[in-house]
């Protein structure tokens, strides 16, 4: 099965390519631009569920839930700032509500399986598991939160984080 990369290559899709033809691979290349929609259709949604669901997490998620987690959970608490976390809180239910409605159909994100996408998100969501307000406005989002972090395989690396 050959490797097809779609995307423009003056687009995040150069890191791939980029990956590619370091290594020397064989690979057809699609460039689709990203102006005017073609990467937003679902039918190239469906072609990478990983890429689509890792960069949302970057983009969309990760800063403000690092602050949620920093400002409510691993910060001394006379360093915190509970300001901080809540406005964090207030701007991450507008993506997380996406993820809420992506969920409503299907137990992952790729469907009906667990794969690398869901470990890309539920690894920066899991820093807001504490933040019961978002948790209790996207009960998907925390039943599939929930599902991903009882895995074994993260509980294994928890357990490692515990004793670094």
């Amino acid at each position: 099965m050959a490797l097809t990369i779609y995307g423009t290559a003056a687009s995040r899709a150069a890191r791939p390519l980029w990956v590619a033809q370091e290594l020397g691979l064989v690979y057809r290349h699609v460039a689709l631009p990203y102006l005017g929609g073609a990467t937003r259709t679902p039918e190239f949604l469906a072609l990478n569920p990983i890429q689509r669901w890792s960069f949302w997490a970057v983009t969309e998620c990760e800063k403000d839930a690092l602050v949620v987690l920093m400002h409510g959970v691993l910060m001394p608490p006379e360093r915190r700032k509970p300001e901080l976390a809540q406005a964090a809180q207030r701007r991450l239910l507008a993506p997380l509500r996406v993820l809420e409605q992506h969920l409503q159909t299907r137990p992952y994100l790729a469907g009906g399986r667990f794969t690398v996408a869901d470990v890309c998100v539920a690894s920066v969501l899991a820093w807001i598991e504490s933040a019961s307000s978002l948790m209790a406005a996207c009960p998907q989002v925390h039943a599939w939160l929930q599902r991903c972090l009882a895995r074994p395989a993260f509980q294994a690396v928890k357990l490692m984080a515990k004793t670094a």
